[in-house]
């Protein structure tokens, strides 16, 4: 028989790590995640339809 070691996994609450600012950035209640207005570079912003994301 062979045994097995399972380790939790650490879990993260929900949200979304931001590699331009790098921080990581909660889920409110509803689920949704709202970046407060920090400059990013040009051709990371998508806030237009020339730029979907």
């Amino acid at each position: 028989m062979i045994g097995l070691r399972v380790e939790a996994a650490e879990v993260s609450p929900p949200g979304y790590w931001c590699v331009v600012c790098g921080r990581w950035l909660p889920a409110d209640e509803s689920g949704f995640i709202v970046h407060d207005a920090i400059p990013h570079p040009t051709a990371m912003q998508f806030d237009d339809d020339e730029h979907p994301q």
